[in-house]
């Protein structure tokens, strides 16, 4: 066994690095998806009425909720949210376009056509493609969120936060209440 792990030493490094890589593609491939197909955002809300659910049992869970989401409502109202959003947008561009250029110029360079062969050029030009393709994804995502993320926009989920605190605070007025009821005598 030792044997054979000392022939393939550099057969498993290759065969490590392209699995690390290939991981890197594919999970920026799914979260860029997530993003553009909107799977993220009702993954976000559901995990938001979650935790809205189970602030609603305990005084200081629920003012502490309380106090997140006000804090949430008072960064999305200024013009600065929006300009988070583009600029993550653009960084969801760049990022994959600078790899792919990165692989593009390792390609190309006298480094690997002689020890990495002509099969490590094949994966890196594989690997600039498939960065291509996770920067045109943020691409079409930017054009979404650019399409829908307006003053418009960001005032109706101001109004569903709002709608969400005043829940939390009615639901905070009956917990205080029945606090006061069960400890009178």
């Amino acid at each position: 066994m030792e044997k054979w792990a000392m022939e393939h030493q550099p057969d498993i490094l290759v065969a490590a690095i392209l699995g690390v890589i290939f991981a890197v593609i594919f999970g920026l491939i799914i979260a860029v998806f997530f993003e553009a197909f909107g799977i993220g955002s009702r993954i976000r809300d559901s995990i938001r009425r979650a935790r809205n659910n189970s602030a609603g049992r305990s005084m200081y869970r629920l003012s502490k909720r309380i106090a997140d989401q006000e804090a949430y409502r008072n960064s999305i109202s200024s013009d600065f949210g929006l300009t988070m959003v583009a600029l993550r947008t653009m960084f969801v561009i760049i990022l994959p376009l600078n790899v792919s250029f990165i692989c593009i110029f390792l390609r190309h360079t006298i480094l690997f056509i002689g020890p990495g062969g002509p099969g490590f050029n094949n994966i890196l030009d594989f690997a600039a493609f498939m960065f291509f393709i996770v920067a045109f994804i943020g691409v079409l995502s930017g054009i979404r969120i650019a399409s829908i993320d307006t003053r418009e926009k960001a005032n109706a989920t101001i109004k569903q936060l709002d709608d969400e605190i005043a829940r939390m605070k009615e639901r905070m007025a009956l917990l205080d209440k029945k606090r006061i009821l069960n400890s009178e005598p």
